[in-house]
């Protein structure tokens, strides 16, 4: 029989699913050829000749053509190829037409690999009998149509191609992306790697989407996303042409507005991103040259200025050069002699003291704020079992008479780096008026209690009498020099004005605040000699941005290091990290103005209530060894002679903080008891009657347990620093006391009031000399107010004004060890945890203290070097 006879235009175009062909059925064969495929056999698919019987059942099917190629639909759509199963197209010889099957195997070129197994076995001398089989069963195509589960076989030598559903998608890729469409460009080649897994032919094609979702995103205005995708493409592929080009075209524009707006590092940086991947590029050398010439000029503008003493101006002038692009060469020692002369340290902090919000206490900015503006007449030094002071203004002090007299003797000059003036005798007897004075704002009731009197001998010399002898004579007179106003005396409420300062405060606003100094460093020494200068401190309103400013050297130190900040801070190597003296305390303070906080039971409920160990370890340190942490019994450190080893870290009892909590509103309900009791005496005594407690309150007992049962314990209110980790430990302490029935609520510093806002004060200390700094943290108060101390019980006041009268070191750590068992007995206090705090400065600062006392000890001979 004819070949012809068995051309595949005998079948029906009912191979290809819904839309592939021009079948309306796709889904099942029409009943004339399921009538004549049990007839045909396999080889008539195969297109291989059959018997007369089956040559005969054919005659009577009637023509009707396959699709040609030209005719499908190619590619299908988008929603067509997303949903449908895994097909093929098997392209035949006869007329390009196709018949679409389900997936054929192995996958993708299918045909390709099919021809090289068959030539690889046909080459193959000595096969063996599965190698035989395999080879004769390459000879075929083997296919299966949609919707039918039999097998059909296809002579390879017949198939022009197979166009795999992968090799369509593709198509549709490409003509998506010359539409724009790059979504769904992304969603196709995602299923195409999902059905041939590193397949070599999706490379291009997600290239080419790389590059035009990189000119998407370029016409959308996103610059930087646009980058980020050539970046990517040029990862996978640093050979493609179009990829220089489309970078310098986006970076060109942003590297014009950031030099327009002032933003050099910005500049810089996209400028070195782009030498590093295309050194070769012009616009990195057109820029490159553009700011190296700008920022010489920027530098001889500095050096006029610094030659017409501007020392300030040449200096930023000199950080301007600086910016715009790397001073070198010749020019770096122009550089450096006008930015030694006027050094800068930018300190970044969390919080400015000007924009902070009033607190009953001074926080930490507050700190900072007084330490640089003023310079008390004796400060803190070193430390072993009692801390040790210097003076800047005070050249010797020589106790006589046992202690009960000193002599000060004052410098009469200065050396050139400090920035305080000279003082004379005569000045600090006024501020000694002034804080002896009742009624001064600053009086100094504890300073009053000690001096009887003083005798200013000469402009040098300065005698005071003490009615008794103060252990630590120079801790007393911590406090800075002012001036007397003319009418101190008729109006003693009038502020004097403050000599002994350090630097002064030049301006400030929302994120900055400049400090400069008071007296500044004389011109014409060596460059080397001078010191710094002027402090700003920068706000940034994330830790995150604090660090990386740190990190890229925006600003040169942080005053205070997060617990989990200090090693990996330490283990970068930009600079030095340095352990303060003392720990920082966390404590909360009662405030001795609230009548409810008299009741001990809900005190040492408060106490017991609060799991100090987990908070420290969770919120505080964030460290499960507690390494720079510890549970505290007391409020000053724990290693300080005045803390006692008797006393144990204070107990997590939750079951007992419930009992006392209930204790303490059973005793508001006695209270109001004995006062309804009263009420009934009196009343049956102004009317004559007998009364008799005994029976009345065995006929009144159930009215008047009725009557005191809503009697609850108040809301309590708590208040804390603007610190986001100190407030997250209040949080996670009032839900522990809600958990033992107490109710607290956590307020801001501007709804409280010293007087009786607020009932609990979660405060941080630091304390130098526990003799006499527990009183200004116990009453939350620095001008030690008297007053306040008939808040707590006669035996505890006794307690803490005898400490003034302690006569040596030995008496002093037996009254302080008392006090601090018997504080910690009746909660009058509640310690949380003592955390070591440290200072981070970069390595370009030099001149600070190994052991620093505070933030700034020893500013005045720190040196920033460029």
């Amino acid at each position: 029989m004819p070949y012809s006879r068995f051309h595949p235009g005998f079948f029906r175009p009912v191979f290809s699913p819904q839309g592939f062909g021009r079948s309306p059925d796709s889904r099942r064969l029409t009943k004339t050829m399921r009538s004549i495929l049990p007839v045909i056999t396999t080889a008539v698919v195969s297109l291989i000749p059959a018997s007369s019987e089956s040559c005969s059942a054919q005659e009577n099917v009637d023509r009707e053509q396959l699709p040609t190629l030209e005719e499908m639909d190619r590619p299908p759509s988008f929603r067509e190829l997303m949903d449908s199963e895994t097909f093929d197209w098997v392209v035949l010889k006869f007329d390009n037409q196709v018949i679409v099957s389900e997936a054929i195997f192995p996958r993708p070129d299918t045909l390709q690999k099919l021809r090289k197994e068959r030539d690889r076995l046909a080459t193959t001398l000595r096969r063996n009998a599965e190698q035989t089989k395999r080879l004769s069963k390459l000879r075929f195509v083997e296919i299966q149509l949609p919707g039918d589960p039999a097998e059909y076989r296809v002579r390879t030598q017949d198939v022009r191609e197979i166009i795999g559903m992968e090799d369509l998608m593709l198509e549709r890729v490409d003509m998506l992306l010359q539409q724009n469409d790059v979504s769904r460009a992304y969603d196709l080649l995602r299923r195409v790697e999902s059905l041939a897994p590193g397949w070599k032919k999706i490379t291009p094609h997600f290239e080419a989407l790389l590059l035009r979702e990189a000119d998407v995103r370029r016409d959308e205005g996103k610059p930087f996303a646009a980058l980020a995708l050539l970046q990517e493409l040029h990862t996978g592929n640093p050979h493609r042409p179009e990829i220089p080009e489309k970078v310098q075209a986006l970076l060109d524009p942003i590297i014009q507005e950031a030099v327009n707006a002032g933003e050099y590092r910005k500049a810089r940086w996209f400028i070195g991103r782009l030498a590093e991947t295309f050194p070769q590029s012009t616009t990195v050398s057109r820029w490159s040259k553009t700011l190296q010439q700008l920022s010489r000029k920027t530098l001889e503008e500095a050096a006029e200025q610094a030659q017409n003493s501007e020392h300030r101006a040449a200096a930023q002038q000199a950080a301007l050069a600086r910016r715009i692009w790397p001073i070198g060469g010749h020019l770096r020692s122009v550089y450096e002699s006008i930015a030694l002369r006027q050094q800068v340290l930018y300190v970044g902090v969390s919080h400015l003291s000007e924009s902070l919000p009033t607190y009953p206490i001074p926080l930490a900015a507050h700190k900072r704020h007084l330490e640089l503006t003023s310079v008390p007449l004796f400060e803190a030094d070193t430390t072993d079992e009692m801390t040790h002071y210097r003076s800047s203004h005070v050249g010797k002090w020589d106790p006589r008479d046992l202690g009960r007299q000193v002599t000060f003797s004052l410098r009469t000059t200065r050396p050139y780096w400090q920035s305080q003036p000279v003082l004379s005798a005569s000045q600090i007897a006024d501020t000694l008026v002034s804080r002896l004075q009742p009624g001064n704002p600053l009086y100094n009731p504890r300073l009053a209690s000690f001096v009887d009197g003083y005798t200013v001998r000469s402009p040098t010399d300065l005698e005071v009498r003490f009615s008794r002898v103060p252990l630590n004579m120079a801790a007393l007179f911590r406090f800075p020099v002012t001036g007397v106003p003319p009418d101190v005396y008729e109006k003693p409420t009038t502020r004097p004005e403050l000599l002994s300062t350090r630097f002064v405060l030049s301006g400030h606003n929302n994120n900055e605040q400049t400090y400069r100094r008071s007296v500044p460093e004389p011109d014409g020494l060596n460059p080397g000699q001078y010191h710094v200068a002027e402090i700003t401190e920068r706000r940034y309103v994330s830790r995150h941005e604090l660090i990386q400013a740190f990190r890229r050297g925006d600003v040169d130190a942080v005053p205070t290091l997060r617990p989990w900040e200090v090693d990996p801070v330490t283990e970068s190597g930009l600079g030095n990290v340095r352990k303060f003296a003392f720990p920082e305390c966390h404590l909360i303070v009662l405030n001795p103005r609230s009548e409810i906080l008299q009741s001990a039971p809900l005190r040492r409920s408060l106490s017991l209530a609060i799991d100090r160990e987990r908070i420290l370890r969770t919120v505080i340190l964030r460290d499960d060894a507690m390494k720079y942490g510890r549970v505290s019994s007391c409020a000053w450190p724990s290693e300080s002679y005045a803390s006692s080893r008797l006393v144990p870290p204070p107990l997590f009892d939750l079951r007992l903080a419930f009992a006392l909590r209930f204790a303490a509103e059973e005793q508001l309900r006695i209270t109001e008891k004995q006062r309804r009791i009263r009420t009934a005496r009196q009343s049956a005594r102004d009317s004559g009657s007998d009364w008799h407690q005994s029976e009345w309150r065995s006929q009144n007992n159930r009215q008047l347990n009725e009557a005191v049962a809503h009697i609850k314990l108040p809301t309590l209110r708590l208040i804390c620093p603007p610190d986001e980790v100190i407030r997250t430990a209040a949080n996670r302490i009032i839900d522990l006391w809600s958990r033992a029935g107490l109710c607290v609520r956590l307020i801001s510093p501007q709804s409280s009031t010293p007087e009786s806002g607020w009932d609990l004060m979660y405060r941080t200390a630091v304390m130098e000399e526990p003799l006499l700094d527990i009183w200004e943290v116990l009453l939350t108060d620095s001008t030690l107010d008297m007053s306040l101390l008939y808040g707590y019980p006669d035996w505890l006041r006794q307690e803490l004004t005898g400490l003034d009268h302690a006569s040596s070191l030995r008496d002093a750590r037996q009254r302080l060890h008392r006090i601090h068992r018997d504080l910690a007995a009746q909660a009058f206090l509640i310690p949380l945890w003592e955390v070591d705090q440290f200072v981070a400065l970069r390595s370009n600062v030099s001149g600070f203290r190994n052991w620093p006392i505070s933030v700034y000890d020893n500013i005045e001979r720190w040196v920033v070097k460029p």
